[in-house]
């Protein structure tokens, strides 16, 4: 166990490293960042102005140059200013974090009680009305894309019917109806595929010998379903749920720019539009970390939840 841990740390710190340092390479390729305040040689702009305002911004030097001083800061805690307005790129992302993390909660608690429980229903009900209607779902959550069932949503309850605002996060939490569109559109996608693990693992565990004697033994439908099959058939669903929490948590930037929702995703586009390098090493490097993070936590809860697996 600590030679695999150590081994996957030492696999993190090196992907953290290779993202932020393709980031700030990237970057580079979308134009010179001087030219967010002045064309150089252009009026009232001289070369010693320039010199120093690169040197003010950190692009005084090469590339890798650049990277290394902005990781030693950012081992600190200091992350850098953005460009324009020379604010705290920590502070920034601070204030944008829990929009997302709130959004990602909703789309993800929802995401999982529906999709297990459909899951459970389709498999139980096994070429049934309900069978075909969960795999119909399962089709079609896995095959439309986010952006296209963003847009559809916003045209159908909130452009012809008026049920639901958009472009608005509210005033709080318990803002139910701001957060309704965008929730399921995030969780669409990660509801389906719930439903086909939950629904693949029930169908194997129901066929296997030990439910079989549980029957033969009179054991109520209920509990074999619910403390038996299900039971084992959460394994699956359970570990992929990390994956699909950091996937909401990191990927959701398509429906924060569709819902204009105040969270880093759209944090992140703005940042690449403006080309405000700072900002972009920060959200990457938050999001590299989280999602190495959680990839760790998932390869921990394979052998707790299954015992037959062990690191070693």
């Amino acid at each position: 166990m600590r030679r695999f841990i150590l081994r996957r740390t030492i696999f993190a710190v090196m992907t953290v490293i290779v993202a932020t340092f393709l980031i700030t390479s990237m970057s580079r390729l979308a134009g010179d960042p001087i030219l967010l305040y002045a064309k150089p040689g252009g009026y009232g702009f001289s070369p010693e102005q320039e010199a120093q305002l690169r040197k003010k911004i950190g692009i005084d030097r090469a590339v890798p140059m650049q990277y290394v001083i902005w990781l030693g800061n950012a081992l600190q805690g200091d992350l850098g200013k953005t460009i324009l307005d020379e604010k705290p790129v920590s502070r920034i992302i601070t204030e944008r974090i829990p929009a997302t993390v709130q959004l990602s909660l909703i789309a993800w608690f929802g995401a999982t009680f529906i999709g297990v429980a459909l899951g459970v229903l389709s498999a139980v009900k096994r070429g049934s009305f309900w069978d075909y209607l969960g795999r119909g779902f399962a089709l079609f959550g896995q095959a439309l894309p986010a952006f296209w069932l963003g847009l559809v949503l916003i045209l159908i309850f909130a452009v012809q019917l008026g049920w639901l605002p958009v472009g608005t996060k509210g005033d709080g939490f318990w803002d139910i109806k701001h957060w309704i569109l965008p929730a399921i559109t995030l969780g669409w996608g990660a509801t389906a595929a719930y439903l086909r693990l939950t629904r693949s693992s029930m169908l194997e565990i129901l066929d296997s010998e030990f439910i079989k004697l549980a029957r033969a033994k009179g054991v109520s439908s209920r509990t074999v379903i619910f403390k038996h099959a299900l039971r084992n058939a959460l394994i699956q669903p359970l570990t992929a749920s990390t994956l699909i929490l950091t996937g909401f948590l990191t990927g959701s930037i398509v429906v924060e720019q569709i819902f204009v929702w105040p969270g880093m995703g759209l944090m992140a586009i703005d940042s690449v539009n403006n080309n405000d390098f700072p900002i972009l090493q920060g959200v990457t490097l938050l999001f590299t970390i989280m999602y190495v993070l959680f990839i760790f936590i998932t390869d921990l809860m394979y052998a707790v939840i299954d015992p037959r697996i062990r690191y070693e």
